[in-house]
């Protein structure tokens, strides 16, 4: 009799401890529901964001190479007499993650603009008496899908730092004698901000 009632308890318990299992298995379940609207990834957020084209001006008499992308500079540009040349790249006009700000400044006794991201350019610049004009936007500083390296060169003949993304930029720098210094970021080429409806590209 005793046996019988021990293997009695023992079927009763085996069950409640499968019972258990299973609804506990159940309210986990329904308490972690798919997610069939996942976030965007990084990527997909920045190819979102708008670009600005990184302008590049030549003057003349100066003998200088400005790269800008914002209004203030292009306006400064066109008022000291420097002649548009063309659009070297695409950056962020506000700080993206993962993105690092591209710095312009000037040298008036060399009356050279110099455009830089790196903490080696920053250093420099004020070594050899360069003033932080603004921030002219933003860069990668590490090779990203679909950007091309932001180059700088430097004419010790000229005293002119010169940054270029473009290949034509590239050969026009080694033509006149220009010494390639580093890579200063990455930028999106210029394509994929010049075919944008951009006032600032009309204008030119």
């Amino acid at each position: 009799m005793n046996s019988i009632l021990s293997r009695f308890s023992t079927s009763i318990l085996s069950a409640g401890l499968l019972f258990g299992f299973v609804a506990c298995s159940n309210q986990s379940t329904l308490s972690e529901p798919t997610n069939t609207n996942p976030p965007p990834t990084p990527d997909t957020t920045l190819a979102q964001t708008p670009l600005e084209p990184l302008l590049l001006y030549w003057s003349v008499a100066r003998e200088d190479n400005l790269s800008t992308a914002t209004s203030v500079g292009e306006y400064s540009a066109k008022d000291a007499g420097y002649v548009f040349a063309r659009v070297e790249g695409c950056v962020f006009p506000t700080q993206q993650p993962g993105t690092v700000p591209l710095k312009l400044y000037w040298h008036p006794g060399r009356e050279d603009n110099f455009t830089t991201a790196t903490p080696l350019g920053e250093q420099t610049a004020a070594d050899v008496g360069y003033l932080f004009a603004r921030v002219e936007g933003y860069v990668f500083p590490t090779q990203q899908p679909g950007t091309v390296p932001l180059k700088l060169y430097w004419h010790p003949g000229r005293e002119d730092n010169f940054t270029t993304a473009t290949l034509l930029g590239e050969q026009t720098a080694a033509d006149v004698g220009y010494v390639f210094a580093r890579v200063e970021g990455y930028v999106f080429p210029a394509s994929q901000c010049e075919q944008n409806s951009n006032p600032r590209i009309q204008r030119i």
